[in-house]
């Protein structure tokens, strides 16, 4: 199968990268119709109880999380002039398109009785502009006798005003939100400029409209910064700038067909699908680096590039697609939850990865298959290595130690306890020691190594790049060595770290193995 596809992109390979030119085209369209939520994110399953009473309750009392509040402190709050253009502001804000109702102290309403038709009638309290101060002063005492408004729109004794604002449903729900909330920021400041005080703006909404805004900023950098730094990263490791372009094109695709999708499912962009599109780029590059090394050591052994290109897909595209089958079947669990917008997330997240793993697995190799072969620069990554060299340096000096971070052998003696294949297999008396594994690591040079209660170098680690003198330490992990669980007493003696062990808790019971069972 993998040979077969990988001899039909290289034999089409113009036509393979028109398709892909096509497709791009297709999802960037789509991408366009994108939009953000400015709407609640559903966490909680649609069927949920307490969901359910919510609705209900909504449906009874009618929608909530529109409003904005508008509130500030000043001595004047009670003053004719201070009060006439607090009022001022209320008519202004009333005008704004989106705005449904607002309420403040000059269009507050009473009730009074209809004996006549056996009903209470609504009025307002305050009809006409005030003109004077004693005007305003028999208002507020008619205000006062209406405890209703007490501590929701004023508050007499702090000199306090508040404004509600309630926003239409339909801006609420859009990008008209934003420019809405933001005229409405602007007409409040404006009226703190004059009288110099501070204004205080709040409310759902009004939170809603800056998280959007936060997270359609971020969403893009992000995005810039994942695909500037994986750039940089591949083009240190290859030092060649097609292995750059070639992998931004790949990345490219996958982010366009992230947005696109979205918009094909009909689903807008939160603060968790926002993710996806970094995600998307490390995932893409991983693939294409995976794919290049491959390429290159391919090339190395026999100096044909074109067998290389088809070996890679024939040899390369089997494990390629279980790797990332397995982190989009990771993603795709998420649909279990009953959560909305997990449900988005994971089933968004899956498809671009599959779709990535293809565009990657043909684009590469039909991309590679249009240029020369690779030149020894090129191919200089594949005869580093980095664990030889650096335990050369250490061996050279005689005042640096090794320090492993578990006693191989008390790891050895419990696969074998537990009775786990490759233990039995391997049984011999350096790997019981664990001479073989560690000396193995250091490519036969023998420098001075040490090795360390593995929940100990646990505890180090957290104790000793703390900013604390002392500390009680709990260590919880699957399994380390016998231990599952330990609690350990750290301090500074004389400058050296000194550990005491407390408490601990052995294989087999283990909340860590308990936890991964659960979760795999």
């Amino acid at each position: 199968m993998w040979n077969t596809l990988g001899s039909f992109s290289l034999r089409n390979r113009f036509w393979v990268l028109i398709v892909l030119g096509l497709l791009t085209i297709f999802f960037g369209f789509f991408a366009t119709k994108v939009q953000m939520t400015y709407d609640f994110v559903k966490m909680v399953p649609q069927d949920d109880v307490d969901y359910l009473d919510y609705v209900k309750f909504k449906e009874t009392f009618g929608e909530d999380g529109s409003i904005v509040v508008i509130g500030t402190r000043h001595p004047d709050v009670f003053k004719l002039n201070f009060f006439n253009d607090w009022q001022n502001l209320n008519e202004e804000i009333q005008k704004i398109e989106g705005v449904q109702k607002v309420v403040s102290l000059g269009s507050v309403y009473n009730l009074k009785r209809n004996d006549s038709l056996s009903k209470l009638e609504v009025y307002p309290l305050l009809k006409n502009k005030l003109k004077t101060q004693a005007e305003l002063d028999s208002f507020l005492y008619i205000l006062d006798g209406l405890k209703f408004y007490h501590g929701l729109l004023y508050v007499p004794e702090d000199s306090i005003a508040v404004m509600a604002v309630t926003l239409n449903k339909k801006e609420l729900d859009s990008k008209a939100c934003i420019p809405l909330v933001k005229a409405i920021e602007k007409k409040a400041n404006d009226f703190g400029l004059k009288y110099n005080t501070d204004m205080h703006i709040s409310g759902l909404p009004y939170v809603r409209t800056i998280m959007s805004s936060r997270v359609a900023d971020e969403i893009k950098i992000f995005t810039y910064l994942s695909i500037l730094i994986t750039a940089l990263f591949i083009f240190i490791f290859f030092r060649f700038i097609s292995a750059v372009i070639f992998s931004l094109i790949v990345v490219v695709i996958g982010v366009v067909a992230t947005m696109g999708l979205l918009a094909l499912f009909g689903y807008k962009i939160t603060i968790l699908t926002g993710i996806l599109p970094p995600l998307m780029v490390i995932i893409g590059v991983q693939n294409c680096i995976y794919l290049l090394n491959v390429y290159h050591k391919e090339f190395n052994k026999h100096g044909n590039k074109m067998m290389a290109l088809l070996r890679l897909i024939s040899k390369n595209g089997l494990p390629l697609f279980l790797t990332n089958v397995t982190t989009a079947v990771g993603f795709v669990v998420f649909s279990f939850s009953g959560s909305a917008m997990l449900d988005q997330f994971s089933v968004i997240s899956g498809l671009v990865i599959m779709l990535i793993y293809l565009i990657t697995l043909i684009f590469i190799p039909v991309a590679y298959s249009y240029l020369p072969p690779p030149k020894p620069q090129h191919t200089k990554h594949l005869n580093i290595s980095i664990v030889k060299d650096a335990i050369q340096y250490i061996d050279d000096r005689q005042d640096v130690e090794i320090h492993y971070y578990e006693r191989p052998m008390m790891k050895y003696l419990r696969q074998l306890r537990a009775g786990e294949k490759p233990a039995i297999a391997n049984l011999s008396v350096k790997n019981i020691i664990g001479e073989g594994l560690l000396y193995q690591l250091c490519d036969g040079l023998k420098p001075k190594i040490y090795t360390h209660n593995h929940h100990l170098s646990h505890a180090a680690a957290g104790f000793q790049t703390s900013p604390f003198d002392d500390a009680t330490i709990v260590v919880i992990d699957a399994i380390g060595e016998l231990d599952t669980i330990s609690i350990w007493d750290a301090k500074y003696v004389n400058g050296k770290a000194v550990y005491k062990k407390l408490w601990g808790k052995k294989y087999p019971d283990s909340i860590g193995l308990f936890y991964s069972a659960m979760t795999k």
